[in-house]
């Protein structure tokens, strides 16, 4: 193979590992504002005398998402800097 189609191959690598970090990052940020909402929500029906298992349950549902936000940035942050040793 000539260098030229090498090169179209590295391209081609980079662009899909490029996506792929976006994808991650656009997740772990989706993941964290859905897991702030419940949360935040949860509190609200807290404070406003609400149910206290609906209010428990829901503060608890947005705290659990909090943490699967947090393992999506630890995965893209993983990812970022994969990308950057490969590419040095």
């Amino acid at each position: 193979m000539d260098f030229a189609k090498n090169q179209l191959y590295i391209d081609a690598y980079y662009k899909t590992n490029q996506a792929h970090v976006k994808l991650s990052f656009w997740a772990s940020l989706i993941a964290l504002v859905v897991g702030l909402v419940v949360l935040v929500t949860g509190i609200g029906l807290a404070l406003a005398g609400s149910n206290n298992a609906v209010s428990t349950t829901t503060t608890a549902a947005g705290v659990i998402t909090q943490f699967i936000s947090a393992g999506f940035f630890f995965i893209y942050s993983k990812n970022l800097k994969q990308l950057n040793v490969f590419y040095e």
